[in-house]
């Protein structure tokens, strides 16, 4: 959470996928794991509240700043770093509206918002570890994971270019991969403040549920960016345009996981059932109830199917292609693409900087970017080039942690005059401080 996580994007870009899908996945949920344990085993529920809007409060602004973060990186594995740190902010708003429920008692609304968060931690260990080491499969084929430089590895990666997509599309929460349900779940989590007549909880619900929206809008958006720009368009470098190919044994550890991105949002039900016998304890009652084997429905106020969904959406996908294939055998005529007279290339398509600009116009205020355009004249009136460059600011490393490791590294060499090297000195120090302790412990 804000404002302890900066070392996570610069560990994430610099270590191996392994080691990255590691820490994203086990050792999170670890963390996690244990803050549960604590807070509904430990804590009293008289402490819950105001511990509870404590972690809501920190849990959305980590998932705002992670996602406006992802939004605009230029390396792949920072934007996965950021995403997971905007999952974990959501979980986390879910767990801390979890205690808030059962604060005030309200048992089955505080077990279904624990269920939904545990679901999406599941959720998240599936999906980001099937991004991490699909990032570093790309980095061994392209030779890096540059977004600027990437671009068509569809083409020679298509296997690849699959099981990745398969991910994107889990961590951005569509229909019908699992990341979509238990997001659904926890939104359905947010919405049952009618029990609670304290107006400030009436009030932090609602807004815990338009975070989550933004988050999940703008981090859908980052991902879409994340695939496009890696996988589609023309390739911006020579590494991209003649990638390496794949050996299975590199393909091959990501389809189990891509199939269970695809079985935990089709049939979630068996594990949404153990999870919901695995809360109760916790909290004393379930929300949870699976009729009719495949409908879920949650606290009795409205269900979810998935299974039904995914086969409307077959259904949906199978109507259209019927109809593309009956009406596209007419005669196409292919030709070039009108360029208003240049010459296409590498450079003539959308950039992740250019792919970025709307919403970094909309929160600038939030990116504050820094921008510098140099031009190169001619002797004639024509500029002969134009160079532009941005730079994404780090508030908590500029204004906070800057400021402190210079204060610490001053104080350091005011205390460096003491190590005089003189043994006289050092045991008068030694003298000194054990009659400190003994007068303050006396």
């Amino acid at each position: 959470l804000l404002p302890f996580h900066i070392w996570m994007p610069d560990l994430y870009s610099r270590s191996s996928s392994t080691v990255t899908a590691l820490l994203s996945t086990a050792a999170s949920n670890v963390a996690v794991l244990v803050f549960v344990r604590v807070t509904f085993s430990c804590v009293g529920v008289e402490g819950q509240y105001a511990l509870s809007l404590t972690v809501m409060g920190l849990a959305a602004l980590t998932a705002l700043w992670a996602s406006w973060q992802a939004l605009v990186q230029r390396d792949g594995a920072r934007v996965l770093a950021f995403s997971s740190m905007e999952n974990m902010g959501l979980i986390l708003l879910t767990m801390g509206a979890a205690m808030l429920f059962r604060a005030y008692g309200a048992a089955e609304p505080a077990a279904f918002a624990l269920m939904a968060a545990l679901f999406h931690l599941i959720n998240h260990t599936v999906f980001k570890a099937l991004l991490l080491m699909g990032a570093g499969t790309v980095r061994r084929a392209a030779g890096e994971w540059d977004l600027e430089r990437l671009g068509g590895l569809a083409r020679g990666l298509p296997g690849l270019s699959a099981v990745f997509l398969i991910g994107t599309l889990s961590v951005a929460a569509l229909p019908p991969f699992n990341g979509f349900v238990s997001e659904w779940a926890m939104f359905k989590a947010l919405m049952h403040a009618e029990p609670i007549a304290d107006p400030l909880v009436r009030i932090a619900l609602p807004l815990a549920i338009a975070v989550m929206a933004l988050c999940t809008a703008i981090a859908a958006t980052a991902y879409l960016r994340l695939y496009g720009l890696t996988f589609l368009g023309r390739p911006r470098s020579a590494g991209a345009e003649r990638p390496r190919p794949l050996e299975r044994s590199e393909l091959f550890p990501l389809l189990p996981l891509a199939l269970l991105c695809i079985l935990l949002g089709v049939a979630s039900f068996p594990l949404l059932e153990e999870l919901a016998a695995a809360v109760s304890p916790l909290v004393g009652a379930s929300g949870l109830k699976v009729v009719e084997g495949s409908s879920i429905n949650f606290l009795h106020q409205g269900g979810l199917d998935p299974l039904g969904l995914s086969a409307l959406l077959g259904f949906g996908m199978l109507v259209a292609f019927l109809i593309v294939r009956a009406t596209g055998r007419r005669k196409v005529e292919r030709g070039d693409t009108w360029d208003c007279g240049t010459p296409l290339d590498r450079r003539t398509q959308y950039t992740p900087t250019g792919f970025a600009q709307p919403l970094l116009r909309v929160f600038q205020k939030v990116y504050r970017p820094q921008i510098e355009v140099r031009e190169e004249p001619r002797p004639s009136e024509y500029i002969r080039a134009v160079r532009f460059e941005q730079r994404i600011p780090e508030p908590f490393v500029d204004h906070l942690y800057k400021p402190l490791t210079a204060g610490a590294i001053a104080l350091a060499m005011r205390v460096k005059r003491m190590q005089s090297g003189s043994i006289q000195a050092y045991l008068a120090y030694i003298m000194v401080t054990l009659v400190v302790l003994l007068v303050a412990l006396r």
